[in-house]
Formats: C-alpha cells, sequence, structure tokens
C-alpha cells in the first residue's frame, strides 16, 4: 500500500465495521476479465453502495494493481483521475 493511501484505507476499512457492502465476497471484483453485462452490474451495484465514497478515495489514492473498485476496472479510474 501507498503510504499516502493509508488514511484512505483507514477510513475504508472503519466504513467496512458499519456496512457489509454487497461486493463482499463477491468474486467478479477481483477478476480482470468479464462480461459487459458483468461490468454493468457491478456498477450498478457500487452505485448504490453506502461506502462508495471511501473505496473511490482509497482506489484512487493507492491505485490497485487489479481488480475492479468502486465498480470500475482500474484502468478507467486511471482515466477519470486524470480527466
Amino acid at each position: 500500500m501507498r503510504p499516502e493511501a493509508k488514511p484512505a484505507w483507514d477510513r475504508l476499512t472503519f466504513a467496512l465495521q458499519e456496512v457489509e457492502p454487497d461486493c463482499l465476497d463477491d468474486e467478479r471484483y477481483i477478476a480482470d476479465l468479464l462480461q459487459n453485462g458483468e461490468k454493468r452490474l457491478l456498477a450498478s451495484i457500487c452505485s448504490a453502495c453506502p461506502i462508495l465514497t471511501e473505496c473511490m478515495e482509497y482506489a484512487i489514492t493507492d491505485q490497485p494493481k487489479a481488480g475492479w473498485w468502486p465498480g470500475v476496472q482500474l484502468k478507467q479510474l486511471d482515466r477519470k483521475e486524470a480527466a
């Protein structure tokens, strides 16, 4: 974890103590290849999540190397950050 991501990780971890998100234990969130319908479903699940902000903040700050964070593939987060 990048040192600058620690505060965001701490906020996400705290939020996870209060909320059990629908993505929990869903293997699709760690998959790198998904069908378009699965991508839309993940985005839909994330868009309704009460800890979306904390998840997004962590993902943008730490830039995890794989998987899906706040319903988008990491490559998409890179583009959003650059915009």
